[in-house]
């Protein structure tokens, strides 16, 4: 009896341990780490920018997977042309003036773009601002990663 209840305890303890997220964004040449913020499985990301043609608001929403990647639920922009992936994928549709294209589901291992102070990239966790354009370096390689650890 005595074996059983130790592994019952094993499987509970096993099966209860959850896995922490961490996101790093870092230099994508350097890896010199800019920052790294804990994140929970349903926290929201944001990505928002200005768009350098047409000079109008761009945002992307991510979630991270159950696999620990982070997966592009939804984009929305307020005009369709340079950089907009092609038409088709997911579900469009219009809302408050944005083209909203959503159920992407797309996963990545990363996330990288060239930073731009004039563009305006700026980072959100659930709505919050977590990283100012300003405080990563201007005209430099960036990248954001996905970290897991129990």
């Amino acid at each position: 009896m005595k074996p059983f209840l130790l592994l019952l305890c094993c499987i509970l303890l096993a099966g209860s341990a959850q896995t922490t997220l961490f996101i790093e964004i870092r230099h994508a040449i350097t890896k010199e780490t800019f920052t790294i913020q804990q994140l929970s499985e349903d926290d929201e990301l944001k990505l928002s920018w200005i768009h350098s043609v047409e000079k109008t608001p761009w945002e992307e929403y991510f979630t991270i997977n159950k696999r620990g990647k982070l997966t592009l639920n939804k984009t929305q922009f307020q005009s369709f042309g340079a950089g907009v992936s092609p038409y088709g994928r997911g579900t469009t549709s219009i809302e408050d003036g944005y083209i909203v294209l959503s159920e992407l589901n797309e996963s990545f291992d990363s996330y990288r773009w060239f930073h731009s102070h004039d563009a305006t990239f700026t980072w959100y966790v659930n709505e919050n601002l977590w990283i100012h354009t300003q405080q990563l370096p201007h005209h430099e390689s960036i990248e954001l990663l996905v970290h897991h650890r129990l």
